[in-house]
């Protein structure tokens, strides 16, 4: 600018000087000449005001480059919009996180189609129209803030259900994009996915509630258990003392179990190898359940391939897995409505290649939901309401997969679920 306004001012001078100097010409061949040198002058002053707008016109090109080079680059997905809501920059991470290729949308006013299936403002919309705040409640209602950093930038988080396969949480922030006079020209939108921060925070908002009510429910058995003990002991009745210290010891063991599953879920563990029988262990699993199982009806099975001998693994892993999944199979017949059914839980052996016990524990229950098949490995995630913590799988899972095996399972409503445990046999590294 202040280049334009020197080479201005000297045409200005240039022409002043022209014209004194024809004033004082006194032949047509000097005016000649003043006109041809004024001609020159004024060539060399508008070739070097050429020049200027070329090189600024460069360094703008340049500054564009790195711009588009920087928002591209970044890994925060990002688009731009101009005056006339036309995109002008989709970069790579926008791609990504919306699959929609930059190619597609550049050049267009579509900005708004992978997140909405109607036509409605962006938040980059909403600074280029320059929208008051009642009409931003129109299209966000509570959801968005002023920025406390940006001046006329904007803020908001919002659950969009057509975004990716299953939707995703997005916070998302614009802010206008000014001339050197202060004019808004385009605006910027970043978007950030917090889909998983928000699973975390119902994660922990689930356990939380889980938890509190899984305790309370033990609480509320010591106390039930404490007060049939102290009738027993009032009355001299050894019947009620019985029945009240079994439900005092009952509702330690849960305590016990607890603590047990929190401390395998803070940290990893190690496989503590040693020589065992996995079918004497599936015994003293069963041996533990049958008596309570044959109280409900159920029928305890078990087929054991006998070619399995001594093996090295750990044994605790597999007790505990075996003890959880049989126990969820009972549970799985006593929730099943059907009348006509002969329940069982079954417990079956194989090895494969001489290298991997296979144990498969199968229930004719009442099977799954497809929430809960989803959710199966998710920590807090019960089932059973009030009666389970929701991190018996999670935990069997867990061990599984730090004994270097695999947990799969097939479930129908009504019908049943089969899970299958594969253990490599021996010490990691090592060939038996």
């Amino acid at each position: 600018m202040r280049i334009d306004m020197k080479i201005n001012f000297q045409i200005k001078e240039e022409i002043i000087e022209a014209k004194k100097r024809i004033k004082k010409a006194t032949d047509y061949s000097e005016i000649e000449k003043i006109f041809d040198g004024f001609s020159n002058t004024v060539t060399k002053i508008a070739s070097k005001k050429i020049q200027n707008i070329q090189d600024e016109k460069k360094k703008l090109i340049e500054r564009e480059k790195a711009v588009s080079q920087i928002i591209n680059g970044s890994m925060i997905p990002t688009f731009v919009i101009n005056q006339n809501r036309i995109v002008t920059h989709w970069n790579r991470a926008c791609e990504k996180l919306t699959g929609y290729a930059a190619k597609d949308i550049i050049g267009t006013n579509k900005h708004w189609t992978p997140f909405r299936l109607k036509k409605r403002p962006t938040m980059a919309d909403v600074i280029i129209a320059s929208m008051g705040k009642n009409d931003i409640n129109k299209y966000y209602m509570d959801l968005w803030n002023r920025s406390a950093i940006i001046e006329g930038a904007y803020e908001a988080e919002e659950f969009f259900p057509h975004l990716g396969e299953n939707g995703k949480w997005i916070f998302f922030t614009a802010a206008p994009i000014k001339s050197r006079k202060g004019e808004i020209i385009g605006a910027i939108e970043t978007l950030w996915d917090k889909t998983e921060t928000k699973k975390i925070e119902q994660e922990k908002e689930r356990a939380v509630s889980g938890m509190a009510h899984y305790i309370k429910n033990i609480l509320v058995g010591l106390k039930g258990g404490s007060y049939v003990l102290d009738v027993g002991f009032k009355n001299n009745n050894t019947e009620k003392m019985k029945k009240g210290w079994n439900t005092i010891k009952k509702n330690i063991s849960r305590i016990s179990d607890l603590a047990q599953d929190l401390l395998t879920c803070s940290k990893l563990k190690e496989p503590e190898y040693q020589k065992c029988f996995p079918n004497e262990i599936i015994k003293d699993v069963v041996d533990l359940v049958k008596d309570m199982a044959k109280e409900k009806g159920i029928k305890i099975k078990t087929i054991l391939d006998l070619t399995i001998n001594e093996v090295f693994m750990d044994p605790t892993t597999i007790h505990r897995s075996l003890l959880n999944l049989i126990s969820n199979g009972i549970d799985a017949c006593l929730d099943d409505k059907s009348t006509d059914k002969d329940w069982f839980v079954s417990i079956e052996t194989s090895i494969e290649n001489n290298k991997i016990v296979c144990i498969k524990i199968k229930d004719n229950g009442c099977g799954m939901t497809k929430t809960a098949k989803d959710n199966l490995y998710t920590s807090f995630f019960s089932t059973k309401g009030n009666k389970g913590t929701g991190l018996g799988l999670f935990v069997t899972s867990k061990l599984i997969k730090e004994h270097n095996g695999t947990i799969d399972f097939t479930s129908k409503l009504g019908k049943g679920t089969t899970f299958i445990i594969r253990l490599p046999i021996g010490v990691p590294g090592n060939n038996f």
